[in-house]
């Protein structure tokens, strides 16, 4: 990976994309009174993940 710097690629942007929708489904869910679906904190923990382990691939 050298010459790239640190571009984020296209599964970067996607991956922070789903810890927004987590985010703010959570967000959502917590000042409408209902009860946080765990499927929404799974999104969170596995895009996450994915980030990492793409940055860590990268240097």
């Amino acid at each position: 990976m050298k010459g790239k710097g640190k571009s984020i690629g296209w599964s970067q942007i996607i991956a922070g994309f789903i810890i927004f929708l987590g985010v703010f489904n959570i967000w959502d869910q917590y000042t409408s009174g209902i009860p946080i679906s765990p499927s929404y904190y799974i999104m969170i923990l596995g895009g996450t993940i994915f980030i990492l382990l793409r940055s860590k691939k990268s240097d």
